[in-house]
């Protein structure tokens, strides 16, 4: 599926095994990996550039089955209507966030828990 916006910005999604994996997109801000540290919490509501449906974040550091090497800073489902079906998962990236409606719940538990994945993550790259 091609999803074109007003603003220019082309994104890229392909179907396998019933689920939709970003694939592409062209003129993606980056205004929101300055406005927040990345990892926001579980829960957040958030709006990918050009997109139309708003996503809540449901976990981190997600690899996609087809896209292996590939690790996606987040993945969500749709808000509202929250998981339908089991296979129903959005991955996607910090710095395609182009609005917050909504910050999830967040703790020192939560805080200690991104500090862990942000050093794993950073071994991981090295």
């Amino acid at each position: 599926m091609i999803l074109t916006t007003p603003y220019g910005v082309v994104f890229l999604f392909v179907k396998k095994d019933n689920k939709w994996y970003y694939k592409y997109s062209r003129k993606v801000g980056k205004k929101m990996k300055d406005k927040y540290p990345k990892y926001l919490p579980i829960g957040s509501v958030v709006l990918l550039t050009g997109g139309k449906k708003r996503l809540m974040i449901t976990g981190f550091a997600v690899r996609a089955k087809e896209t292996a090497e590939k690790t996606y800073d987040y993945c969500g489902i749709l808000y509202p209507e929250g998981m339908l079906t089991s296979d129903q998962t959005a991955v996607f990236d910090h710095d395609q966030i182009d609005k917050i409606f909504a910050l999830g719940y967040s703790d020192e538990e939560e805080k200690e828990f991104k500090k862990k994945l942000n050093e794993l993550l950073n071994k991981q790259q090295q």
